[in-house]
């Protein structure tokens, strides 16, 4: 994949969101998130942080496809610490898909 397409995240992003991130956590290196996370905890997370002005949340897309490939968010505590998180999909890179 040579371009992707970046993006706020929208509400409707949601669902192939949470399919991508618990795909990118089986893969079981490299992420904070294991398998098995709360969905539903997670979904309400990212939809509360749509109207966070505090929160940014990005999806990576892919360009022939429309399907997501990454996301990435930054929150920004009020005593300003940043949180920042990503996911992409080893199916993005040709060179280490499964």
């Amino acid at each position: 994949m040579a371009e992707v397409i970046i993006r706020d995240m929208r509400a409707a992003d949601v669902p192939e969101a949470l399919d991508l991130l618990q795909e990118v956590a089986a893969e079981g290196i490299w992420l904070g998130t294991e398998a098995g996370f709360d969905r539903h905890r997670r979904g309400q997370h990212w939809l509360e942080g749509l109207s966070d002005p505090m929160v940014r949340s990005l999806v990576v897309a892919d360009p022939a496809t429309g399907r997501l490939v990454g996301t990435g968010s930054v929150h920004v505590a009020r005593y300003g610490v940043a949180e920042l998180g990503m996911s992409l999909a080893a199916r993005a890179f040709c060179c280490c898909a499964r």
